[in-house]
């Protein structure tokens, strides 16, 4: 009994092994398919694309009486060349294919992400995994963007006034002064005390006063953003204003339009900000 027993403990695990390679190379397949089918649905997405932008007719090429009755349902097949009729065949049968892999694969999604693609050689997000850091490329995914013709969506964020590098369009000497006096700003207990108005205030307080992080969701803390100041197109507006007030010499005057102007463009600023959220 004992010399029986060792046989058959190594089958088992040599079977058991077997059974998991087998599995994980038809997992791994199955991927493949996956990804060859994703492939074959975006092919079928930008020939459909393409198709119906070569049916379309620059307007004026028909006589107008045939546009009207046309986009009233009156002529419908009869104004159509036999050309366009044939090709509108070939985009039915383009979509019934995609969908035909979609229902097969559960690909539903991936589809209609393809077919609401408005141009043909727009740049479709390449094959990917998730990670808790962010997408990562698979083998087939890096090949996909070295074509050209794919992307990684890279989703990421960093504080405007303390963490983001100085930009193409500030005044370089400017920006360290101006991040020292904004330090010391950060996060004071009147500021914080600001963003507790109620209702439509403190909202406009958290915009004047915060930076929205759209991938945490949340706000950062309140300063006043002096490095707004470095940006050269808001120092040629109070350049523009100092030389003004300079020569009329009427102060209270110009600073009135400016700030006028100001709040103007600061309320649709935030009202493009609440649309957007």
């Amino acid at each position: 009994m004992i010399v029986n027993s060792v046989p058959n403990s190594i089958d088992n695990s040599f079977g058991n092994f077997t059974s998991e390679r087998t599995q994980n190379v038809t997992i791994a397949k199955m991927d493949e398919n996956v990804a060859l089918v994703k492939e074959l649905m975006r092919s079928i997405a930008v020939s459909r694309t393409n198709i119906q932008k070569a049916l379309q007719k620059p307007e004026g090429d028909d006589n107008w009486l045939v546009n009207s009755l046309t986009k009233f349902g009156l002529l419908g097949e009869f104004s159509k060349s036999t050309e366009e009729i044939e090709a509108e065949k070939i985009c039915k049968i383009l979509e019934d294919a995609g969908g035909n892999f979609a229902r097969m694969f559960d690909l539903q999604d991936e589809l209609a992400l393809f077919f609401n693609q408005k141009d043909a050689n727009v740049e479709f997000v390449a094959d990917h995994f998730d990670t808790p850091i962010g997408p990562r490329l698979t083998e087939r995914g890096r090949a996909q963007v070295l074509s050209g013709k794919y992307r990684l969506p890279v989703v990421s964020w960093c504080d405007p006034d303390f963490e983001e590098p100085i930009r193409s369009d500030e005044i370089a000497f400017v920006v360290p002064t101006l991040l020292r006096l904004s330090l010391v700003t950060d996060d004071s207990p009147i500021l914080t005390k600001t963003l507790d108005l109620p209702g439509f205030l403190g909202h406009i307080a958290k915009f004047a006063l915060c930076h929205y992080n759209p991938i945490a969701a949340e706000w950062t803390t309140p300063r006043v953003k002096l490095r707004m100041i470095a940006s050269y197109s808001v120092s040629f507006w109070l350049m523009v204003t100092i030389l003004l007030t300079i020569l009329t010499g009427s102060c209270m005057s110009v600073l009135k339009y400016y700030t006028i102007f100001a709040i103007t463009l600061f309320v649709a600023n935030f009202i493009l900000f609440r649309y957007r959220l």
